[in-house]
């Protein structure tokens, strides 16, 4: 693929990602519904790693549910989305719950991340998948570590290649065939108000590898919906229940995290290397 093929595959991506999510700006709260459980557990997590005066960057905000909810808890937020429909709901929101002050909006471009100077925040998060939509996401993780301090932490939800849920329904119908491909899939359409996205389907392993550039470390990692069944799968709400407090204990055991619906990895900006010098290394010239 030459450079011109490139750049007019990323132009198109870009475009359809906007296109899709402006479609759905309006109700896009509503359908996530379904996910709140979901979104509990992620603002435990982030409840845990941030404090009142930090600044967190919110990469694929949507509109900006955790970005109020950070802000909520004296977070300064910085809120980045390709979609303009996105962010307008996002600064509606901000504007009803009198948090300006603490919620600063732009629609960006992930790239776009690039503008601000090293060490800018404490804090990275992209929730819901947003990260499966990026073009180059080990640029993203180099841009990621270059914005964090020595400490600092990117957060980082994305959508698994396939789940135990995915599959079940296959090897009922002895579709093994079917089931070998989707274990091997690493990229998926999905049809978001009306417009084929492309989401790049990495399993936990390769995300850290892709994201951390070697100047990261993991230090968590957990699945979300490796037990907990999706809707429509016919399972009692009360084995529901119980299935889901059972994950929030177990989804970061291997090989469990590795099989859920969504994955969340927690990575560690590495500090940097001490040069040690030897008491016995020559003076440089002139040196006193």
């Amino acid at each position: 693929m030459t450079d011109l093929e490139q750049h007019a595959r990323i132009a198109a991506t870009r475009t359809a990602v906007a296109a899709a999510y402006d479609a759905i700006a309006a109700e896009y709260d509503d359908r996530l519904q379904a996910g709140a459980a979901m979104r509990r557990r992620l603002r435990q997590r982030y409840a845990r790693l941030f404090r009142p005066g930090m600044r967190v960057l919110d990469v694929g905000c949507g509109t900006g549910i955790d970005a109020v909810f950070l802000a909520g808890l004296g977070v300064q937020v910085v809120a980045v989305d390709i979609s303009p429909g996105m962010v307008a709901e996002l600064r509606r929101k901000v504007r009803q719950t009198g948090l300006a002050g603490l919620v600063e909006t732009h629609v960006m471009d992930v790239a776009g991340v690039a503008a601000w100077p090293p060490g800018s925040f404490d804090g990275i998060i992209s929730a819901f998948a947003g990260l499966n939509t990026v073009t180059d996401l080990p640029q993203f993780g180099r841009q990621a570590a270059r914005l964090l301090p020595p400490g600092g932490h990117l957060l980082a939800h994305m959508l698994s290649p396939w789940s135990v849920w995915d599959i079940l329904p296959l090897l009922r119908r002895r579709q093994f065939g079917a089931v070998a491909g989707r274990v091997r899939q690493r990229q998926r359409t999905v049809i978001i108000g009306g417009v084929p996205v492309v989401h790049r389907l990495y399993s936990p392993r390769e995300a850290v590898r892709t994201l951390s550039g070697g100047e990261m470390r993991l230090v968590h990692g957990e699945s979300f919906g490796t037990l907990t069944p999706p809707d429509g799968h016919g399972v009692p709400p009360f084995v529901a229940a119980g299935l889901g407090r059972l994950e929030r204990h177990v989804g970061g055991w291997y090989p469990l995290r590795n099989r859920g619906r969504f994955f969340l990895l927690e990575l560690e900006k590495s500090a940097p290397a001490l040069t040690v010098r030897s008491p016995l290394a020559r003076s440089k010239p002139g040196a006193s």
